[in-house]
């Protein structure tokens, strides 16, 4: 384990009596190591960071992760907190002198170690994202490869193909999931699936990509965000704030925040259709300007690729069928 200790975790996260017994809050810290933070580095990595004699950039992970560990910990044990299990069952744990907090009291503390947690978050994975050159141990483990081998592997390069989208690690975690499906229908039906899965194999790897590999990434990266989001529109609930969009927060049933109406939902599904629709013309047209039987040949040879100056447009053979005439 990343933190072991009380005073870590009051280190870390603040707020914490020094008197805390680390057992009572130990099953959340393992819960926030292996679960959350380890669901983003993977165990090997984990198993590296927790090695003696880490470098400056590798020390600094360390911190980064201890911190996320510590906030994830603390606002999953919040609420748990408030309560205890025994013989009779479920009751609320009062201390002696304790004074009840008020229902807006718990709300501000849960909104805010919430926001805490996820900022923690995206800083840690900034952190590798725009260091990974001083972090080998970072770019050979497996979730580097497995994070990497996604046109749009980082809350970073969301945002930046989808400024809506904030540097919200929580909404990239999830809109994860919709892009390999998103990435076979749409992205590989403009590029075709061969020279996809050669861009792919080249990010997983960290191969150094042409001038022209790399305008076909960012490209890639335009069409599949907006169609990401507008996909998981409909099934994910958020919040519109200043930086963009964020997943609902839910503080276990107390007061939860509240998402945008029905109407900012299609309004916005609708932008991002046609944003859409201009990444795909854009991409389309990149490919047929630049492939040739040496660049991108995979795609120039295959039935998706269109010479510049000729229509895609043929009439329909209509041949032996008979026509009604006004």
């Amino acid at each position: 384990m990343l933190i072991t200790t009380t005073a870590q975790m009051k280190e870390f996260a603040g707020g914490i009596q020094a008197n805390l017994t680390f057992d009572v809050i130990r099953p959340f810290v393992e819960n926030a190591e292996s679960i959350v933070v380890g669901a983003l580095l993977g165990t090997d990595f984990l198993a590296a960071l927790a090695g003696d004699d880490l470098d400056p950039p590798m020390a600094q992970v360390l911190r980064h992760a201890q911190r996320a560990i510590a906030l994830t910990a603390l606002h999953e044990s919040m609420v748990s907190a408030m309560y205890q299990y025994g013989n009779s069952g479920l009751s609320r744990f009062v201390p002696k002198d304790a004074e009840k907090l008020t229902m807006w009291e718990v709300d501000v503390i849960l909104s805010d170690a919430a926001s805490r947690a996820d900022q923690a978050l995206e800083q840690l994975m900034g952190y590798l994202e725009t260091h990974q050159a001083e972090l080998p141990a970072w770019r050979n483990a497996s979730a580097y490869q497995a994070i990497n081998r996604n046109l749009i592997p980082s809350a970073g390069l969301l945002a930046e193909a989808l400024p809506e989208a904030s540097m919200s690690y929580r909404l990239f975690a999830v809109l994860k999931g919709y892009m390999p499906g998103i990435e076979r229908k749409h992205v590989a039906g403009v590029t075709g699936p061969a020279l996809l899965e050669q861009l792919k194999q080249k990010l997983a790897t960290a191969a150094t990509l042409s001038d022209p590999e790399t305008e076909l990434w960012r490209l890639s990266r335009d069409l599949l965000a907006p169609l990401t989001l507008w996909k998981a529109l409909p099934f994910i609930q958020v919040r519109f704030f200043p930086d963009g969009v964020r997943i609902l927060q839910s503080f276990k049933g107390l007061k939860d925040e509240k998402a945008v109406d029905q109407q900012q939902i299609t309004q916005l599904r609708s932008e991002l259709l046609a944003r859409a629709e201009d990444a795909k013309g854009a991409l389309q047209r990149f490919l047929n300007q630049t492939a040739s039987a040496t660049v991108f040949p995979l795609y120039f040879n295959s039935g998706l690729y269109v010479a510049p100056g000729t229509s895609t447009w043929k009439l329909p053979d209509n041949e032996g069928k008979k026509h009604f005439r006004l």
